[in-house]
């Protein structure tokens, strides 16, 4: 397997994550959060497997960050009244260390590339997956008020480190 179809593939594993949290999440507002970061996790497979075809370095302009910070806003103002299973922070928090490296990956094979085009393209996913990046940790950091008043005094500071 050569690195364009390593990455394809992780790009799909994250979106099947994505999409398989989304089913699971405990409220709609974050069902809707994670299917954007999926429908565009999907848009970069896309766009990987498209590399030998067409130009590729055009992906469309993305509204993923403010319909995530809508999504996040909406989030906020129930929170209080959620129902979070630990688990599922700790999902999300394992899903930002994922895509973190992924962002990481694409700014690598940009320096690396030698076609202006692939350069482009990864540069662009690389920027797309630190918005992601951001997003969830905003959705972290939202979730654990949820958790944290649940939880028992040890059990926060844990969740926290």
């Amino acid at each position: 397997m050569n690195s364009r179809e390593l990455i394809l593939e992780q790009e799909r594993m994250i979106e099947r994550c994505d999409r398989l949290l989304a089913r699971i999440a405990p409220h709609p507002t974050i069902t809707a959060f994670l299917t954007l970061l999926g429908d565009q996790t999907h848009s970069h497979a896309l766009a990987l497997s498209r590399t030998r075809k067409q130009c590729f370095s055009d992906l469309h302009r993305s509204r993923i960050l403010a319909s995530g910070i809508m999504l996040l806003r909406r989030l906020d103002r129930v929170i209080d009244r959620l129902q979070l299973n630990p688990e599922h922070l700790r999902s999300y928090e394992g899903m930002c260390d994922v895509v973190q490296q992924n962002a990481q990956l694409y700014y690598e094979l940009a320096g690396q590339s030698r076609s202006p085009r692939r350069t482009a393209l990864y540069q662009q996913l690389a920027r797309e997956e630190q918005v992601h990046f951001v997003l969830l940790g905003d959705l972290c950091r939202t979730l654990r008020r949820a958790v944290s008043p649940r939880t028992e005094p040890h059990q926060a500071e844990a969740l926290s480190a």
